[in-house]
């Protein structure tokens, strides 16, 4: 009896160690009550961090008299990306902050270091992230607060990341004061990753995907006469600006976003097979996005009034997704089906050049079968070819994807596009934009991902 409960409490404890390995371990080391991080500082010069193709991102240099400090070539660029390192930390400086200040320096040199008070030479840490694409994207973005993720479909590497409002991190000592005076919806917050938005008529994806899995045939099925709302049970739900479709089938409702025809479609998407294919698709779980994030969710009970059954299929609910969610359903659709996880660090190396962590990509979760992934590329290529997101038509690569245009309790709308391309010229890019209090999808949203694009497939 006696060995048997030390045997329980042995597999306990390797499980609770496993699990600081594997899930905390990253936290704990960083945290600023951490005596061992400080001591590593006073003895290491902070690594430096690369893109894609060797851009200088963040690295270590001193001032006149000789005192070491952070600097960041792309100033406000990657803010959110490679994060700051003073006030706290965040981004890629927060994630990898023990890896840049670990060292690979020889016994000797240490020693030879310690001897004329000189620190050793931190790790350096090589990104995903392609500072051109960056720049399109924060570009393109303007002067509108909001997001833009862009991911390769294949692998989950972040290839971009940009969040507005913003702020120049080599002036974050100045700035400090009045960045934590709005830190609920300011600069400190990274919109692609933890900005929770109503999601607009992008959410359709997901309820067109349910309406599938009720009724197989409903490329051939579905038909609907659109007069520009649905009116059932004392509840109205009208078009964009009350447009009469007129007569639709799935594939131009949803290239369309005929609001009245995916409410009519929700009459036949029982609650059980609604949440069930919510759950299946992450929301209301944590899709290890490269940092910080919030989680998607899908909010809705069997016994919701209608009305809010209805909004919450046209995506106009309580349901709140990040663009990095949207970006990775895009990327899985793209990808027969098959989401992978984001990720933003390729390798770690030491000063001296040799490799000592190289990341690789990481399948995330099977969202759907091959046959579902290619009905729903034919309706998100139908929006690009003929429907809403028609201004991306025409480009050296074909598209897929989906506009949203989603009202705000501020009575403004948020412009919504997410897809990918479909080309074999490079890697597919799977894209996310979000701009907030603008307009419509189509007109403020898809011009952004427009340039993003044209900006990947530029000849080089």
């Amino acid at each position: 009896m006696v060995l048997a409960i030390m045997a329980v409490l042995f597999a306990m404890l390797c499980i609770y160690f496993c699990r600081f390995i594997i899930k905390e371990r990253n936290e704990v080391i960083n945290n600023p009550y951490n005596t061992r991080i400080n001591l590593l500082a006073n003895k290491v010069s902070r690594g430096t961090i690369f893109g894609k193709n060797g851009e200088v991102l963040a690295e270590t240099v001193k001032n006149a008299e000789g005192e070491e400090y952070r600097y960041y070539p792309y100033g406000s660029l990657f803010v959110h990306t490679v994060g700051y390192n003073s006030h706290g930390k965040s981004g890629i400086e927060y994630d990898m902050n023990y890896e840049l200040l670990t060292t690979e320096d020889s016994f000797i040199k240490k020693l030879a270091n310690d001897f004329v008070g000189r620190k050793d030479v931190g790790n350096n840490v090589y990104t995903t992230l392609d500072p051109n694409l960056q720049r399109a994207a924060y570009d393109a973005l303007g002067d509108y607060n909001g997001a833009v993720v862009v991911i390769e479909v294949d692998t989950g590497k972040v290839l971009a990341m940009v969040s507005k409002p913003d702020f120049d991190p080599n002036n974050i000592n100045e700035l400090w004061e009045s960045l934590i005076a709005d830190e609920e919806e300011g600069a400190l917050l990274n919109r692609t990753t933890q900005g929770l938005y109503t999601p607009g008529s992008v959410f359709k994806i997901i309820t067109a995907l349910a309406y599938m899995r009720e009724h197989p045939e409903a490329l051939e099925t579905f038909s609907y006469t659109c007069e520009g709302a649905y009116k059932e049970g004392g509840v109205e739900l009208t078009c964009y600006h009350s447009k009469v479709h007129g007569k639709v089938g799935f594939e131009a409702a949803f290239a369309l976003s005929c609001n009245a025809a995916f409410a009519k479609m929700s009459e036949s998407i029982s609650y059980e097979t609604y949440s069930k294919v919510c759950e299946e698709l992450l929301l209301n779980t944590n899709i290890s996005a490269p940092v910080v994030s919030a989680i998607s969710s899908f909010v809705l009970a069997e016994d919701s009034p209608k009305y809010e059954y209805l909004y919450t299929m046209i995506g106009q609910g309580n349901t709140l997704i990040t663009p990095m969610y949207a970006a990775v359903l895009a990327a899985a659709i793209a990808n027969d089906g098959i989401a992978m996880t984001p990720y933003m660090v390729e390798r770690v190396e030491s000063a001296d050049g040799e490799v000592l962590s190289q990341y690789k990509s990481e399948k995330l979760k099977t969202l759907m079968s091959v046959k579902e992934a290619f009905v729903l590329e034919g309706l998100m290529k139908a929006c690009v070819d003929g429907g809403t997101g028609y201004k991306l038509a025409n480009l050296e690569v074909d598209c897929a994807g989906k506009t949203g245009t989603a009202e705000t309790s501020s009575d403004t709308t948020n412009a919504w596009f997410v897809g990918y391309t479909m080309g074999d010229i490079k890697e597919n890019i799977a894209i996310c934009v979000v701009v907030e209090e603008s307009g419509t999808g189509s007109e403020y949203a898809v011009p952004v991902a427009k340039s993003v694009i044209e900006e990947y497939y530029k000849a080089e």
